[in-house]
């Protein structure tokens, strides 16, 4: 999880959507997490999977690639699944945000510009040039990284373009060559090949990110020749926000399918030391009835990770079955009472 710069504690302007400092970043963070492990003697398995969500997903895209065209001799990546990411950002994403009529998020806009005049230094000689009263003054003081994007979304036209001078408008619709236009060009992050597989993830209704990025993207990498290349539309209704939940659970279980784990079952190191006297199976589960390994009767319950109940405690006899065809797809908690212990034991519904 990479601390973008002038995000957090980190000093200075965040370059918003700028994929070269995404993605040392996001390799920095990498290179102090191998260094922890080798201090720990904590052995790697030299698998990376990267995965990621909104201006994550093209963190991903853009991370991916340059490990693939740059750092090869020192990471390969296993496989990659960004998720509703601006991967088309001069074309798809921009026609979504400056057109005509409203957007969701119309603070994403400023936080554009001024990242790209930060790391380019040549959108406008002034910032009277780019923005109409009252904006060259009101919105500004709103981008240092201490405002909360909910107040600077008060603070935006419902149509983020009605920010813009019309005259700058102008140019920049008429000129393939103008420094905007190139900045946003240079931070698409899908006119490439990657050689590992690639995961896309979307919702037909996002709001924030328009869907045809992944389309544009997916099928640019496909026609180039990318071996493996997978687009899954999560849900037709689901918005920006909603989405990302099955976006990040499904890209996790796909991981799962190649990943070479250090136990033999799917759960994690901080399970419950006794796991072993009972086991459930199968893990993942996509048949509606978990069976279980236990040498006496036991009780289960079973929650999610939040510990809300979704199946009341129910006793299951000796190397048993439990109906489970009522829950949702997802990771749950097994709890087994067997006389006074308790072990938990995650569980992968598909």
């Amino acid at each position: 999880m990479p601390d973008y710069l002038g995000l957090g504690m980190s000093p200075g302007i965040h370059p918003y959507q700028h994929a070269e400092s995404q993605a040392t970043a996001s390799i920095d963070i990498m290179r102090v997490c191998r260094t922890i492990c080798e201090n720990e003697n904590r052995p790697l398995n030299d698998q990376l999977f990267i995965m990621g969500y909104s201006q994550g997903g093209h963190a991903v895209m853009a991370t991916h690639r340059k490990i693939q065209e740059e750092f090869g001799n020192e990471f390969t990546v296993t496989a990659s699944a960004p998720g509703s990411g601006p991967y088309d950002l001069s074309v798809s994403q921009f026609e979504m945000v400056a057109s005509f009529e409203p957007y969701s998020e119309p603070g994403y806009l400023p936080f554009l510009i001024q990242s790209y005049q930060h790391v380019y230094g040549n959108l406008y000689d002034s910032i009277q040039q780019i923005y109409v009263p009252p904006y060259d003054e009101t919105l500004p003081p709103l981008l240092d990284g201490s405002v909360g994007m909910w107040e600077i979304n008060q603070a935006m036209p419902a149509v983020p373009r009605d920010i813009i001078q019309p005259a700058y408008a102008d140019m920049f619709f008429s000129d393939t060559l103008h420094p905007a236009y190139l900045a946003l060009k240079a931070n698409d992050v899908y006119e490439w090949i990657p050689e590992a597989p690639v995961l896309f993830n979307y919702c037909r209704s996002d709001e924030q990110v328009t869907y045809l990025n992944t389309l544009v993207a997916a099928d640019y990498m496909t026609n180039a020749g990318a071996p493996s290349i997978e687009v899954v539309e999560r849900d037709s209704v689901l918005n920006h926000f909603q989405c990302a939940q099955p976006a990040i659970l499904f890209s996790k279980l796909w991981f799962d399918g190649m990943a070479n784990f250090c136990g033999e079952d799917n759960t994690s190191v901080d399970d419950s030391k006794d796991k072993t006297r009972i086991s459930i199976y199968p893990n993942p589960n996509s048949n509606g009835v978990m069976n279980f390994d236990n040498p006496a009767p036991v009780a289960v319950r079973i929650t999610d990770l939040l510990g809300r109940q979704l199946l009341p405690t129910t006793k299951v006899k000796t190397n048993g079955v439990l109906d489970i065809s009522g829950l949702r797809p997802g990771i749950v908690l097994v709890e087994m009472y067997l006389n006074d212990e308790m072990s938990t034991q995650r569980l992968v519904i598909q």
